[in-house]
């Protein structure tokens, strides 16, 4: 077998947004920690993908002890949108969310404006 070597390891914590360049990472049951962890939903609750809003690809994360800060980036253009603590605990409004063809229970999370 040839000499395997991992040379990068990226998470996206927030599903169809930017991901974060790690040194190392912490492997839990469900994959790495803090890998496709949140979704966007609109107000009916269908998630947000790249594959329909290309433009999702312009909001960058930045992860910082527990906070990831969500900023929107267009060239020179530079708005800092959202952040949120990920030790916060799981609270908040229970909604079903559409995933492609699949319903989920899920937690909404509200976001702290920079």
């Amino acid at each position: 077998m040839p000499k395997l070597t991992l040379s990068d390891i990226y998470i996206y914590p927030i599903k169809s947004l930017g991901g974060i360049r790690l040194e190392k990472a912490l492997i839990q049951g469900k994959g790495l920690q803090f890998d496709r962890r949140w979704i966007l939903v609109d107000q009916n609750g269908v998630f947000l993908t790249q594959r329909i809003y290309p433009q999702m690809a312009l909001f960058k994360l930045e992860m910082q002890d527990n906070q990831i800060s969500i900023t929107y980036r267009n060239g020179e253009q530079v708005q800092p949108s959202a952040r949120f603590n990920t030790a916060t605990p799981d609270s908040g409004n229970l909604i079903t969310a559409k995933i492609w063809d699949d319903e989920v229970k899920v937690i909404v999370k509200k976001s702290a404006r920079h």
